[in-house]
């Protein structure tokens, strides 16, 4: 560890004891009289952030994949969450979102910097708490909404944000300890919020609640940048969770400033993450996918709010792409490194996330093209890129397959894929 990373851990530890001397002022601080304006926008986002996303109908989309996104609303609906070995978990009537099922057990709600996440004793396991307040169940209920009309489904994501709000103060309990865990969820509620918007909700004192709420993880955020070797995807994450963020809620004092610096912060670790042949630095193929998840998701709302990215992002991007795809152009992803099968936007199943998000950056047009026919149309292609998404999707799928397998050499990540078909075609 460097001098200077010695002297950034020591600084946040200070920081970390003056905020639990010091909360209540904090707290004041960020009090929604203090940061929202006296009357709110309606919708409480900038519905500009999802774009044609809201033209969408039933007919854009798959076959089975309407009848899909009920089945998971509705299991939403009764508060039961299927993730990681995890089927359909009941979390209570209402949900506990401190509670990590598998060991049965009532996280702390204490001061969120004094929780050692890694003593199993006394949180479990730490990702099983985290995983539902993600929130992209919501984004599915939003999405539930969107397509049927049904009112139910948007009275249910605001019913759950209000009972979080109200179990998860902030800067208390495990929800606050992780700012990566913060910008995924603000990712999440920009396009859940965004999804229901046409139904008048949330309105009145319960959406101040929720812009006060979103101007907190912000301000949170910002203030612990994950640095040196902490950064990584983290950093990607969580710099990606305040672009979106200030650009739906685009009215929160700051929200410029924060939107450049983050995008700023996005440019950087592209090219200090990404190697000269694509891949990623973290040398496991679930991070890549990972990061480019959240690269896929700021490029679009970028160039949707009229701030685009440069073109020396795009080329990355379009690399990041390639390298995934001549990995996956034979099948499913290889699995090598560390994994956690992580997901940002709760539309799709960890299960079709590479071929997802690669059909994605196809319909982003950045420039590139996957190749491999299988599974064109998926869920980032159509709920983050929207009607053109699925147009773009389409087209793809009508493409033949490649009749030929190319073995490729990406020296500077260091690794090699030997591949070729048989003489039977497989």
């Amino acid at each position: 560890m460097s001098p200077a990373e010695i002297g950034w851990r020591l600084r946040a530890r200070v920081r970390d004891a003056v905020d639990a001397r010091w909360w209540a002022r904090r707290v004041e601080e960020t009090k929604a009289d203090r940061v929202l304006p006296a009357e709110l926008p309606q919708p409480i986002g900038n519905p500009v952030v999802l774009g044609d996303v809201l033209r969408l109908t039933r007919e854009s989309l798959v076959p089975g994949e309407v009848e899909e996104i009920l089945r998971r609303a509705d299991a939403a609906m009764r508060h039961r969450f299927t993730f990681f070995d995890l089927q359909e978990v009941h979390l209570g009537d209402i949900i506990r979102w401190n509670y990590e099922p598998s060991a049965g057990l009532e996280t702390p709600r204490c001061f969120s910097s004094r929780i050692d996440y890694r003593d199993t004793r006394v949180t479990g396991d730490c990702k099983l708490v985290w995983e539902p307040n993600r929130h992209q169940h919501l984004v599915v209920l939003g999405q539930a909404y969107h397509l049927t009309g049904e009112t139910a489904y948007a009275a249910e994501v605001i019913a759950q944000l209000e009972s979080w709000i109200a179990q998860c103060p902030f800067g208390f309990g495990m929800n606050w300890r992780s700012p990566l865990e913060l910008a995924i969820r603000l990712i999440n509620w920009a396009w859940t919020l965004g999804l229901i918007a046409r139904s008048g909700l949330p309105s009145g004192a319960v959406a101040r609640r929720i812009a006060e709420c979103a101007y907190r993880h912000l301000w949170d955020i910002r203030r612990k940048y994950s640095r040196f070797s902490s950064a990584n995807n983290h950093l990607i994450g969580e710099a990606a969770g305040v672009f979106v963020g200030t650009s739906y809620f685009n009215y929160l004092p700051g929200a410029s400033q924060a939107r450049r610096e983050a995008q700023r912060i996005l440019v950087e670790q592209m090219q200090a993450q990404t190697h000269a042949d694509g891949g990623n630095r973290e040398q496991a193929f679930s991070y890549h996918l990972f990061v480019l998840e959240f690269f896929l998701i700021c490029e679009v709302v970028a160039r949707r709010i009229g701030e685009p990215f440069p073109e020396s992002f795009r080329a990355d991007l379009r690399k990041m792409s390639e390298f995934a795809a001549a990995w996956m152009e034979a099948g499913d992803p290889p699995m090598y490194g560390d994994a956690d099968d992580g997901l940002v936007l709760g539309v799709g199943t960890a299960g079709q996330l590479g071929a997802s998000v690669l059909t994605g950056v196809e319909a982003a047009n950045a420039g590139f093209r996957w190749i491999n026919a299988q599974d064109r149309r998926g869920a980032h292609a159509t709920w983050v890129c929207g009607v053109s998404g699925f147009d773009w999707a389409a087209r793809a799928n009508n493409v033949d397959a490649v009749e030929s397998l190319r073995s490729r050499a990406f020296p500077e990540t260091g690794l090699f894929l030997l591949q070729g078909r048989l003489p039977g075609g497989e």
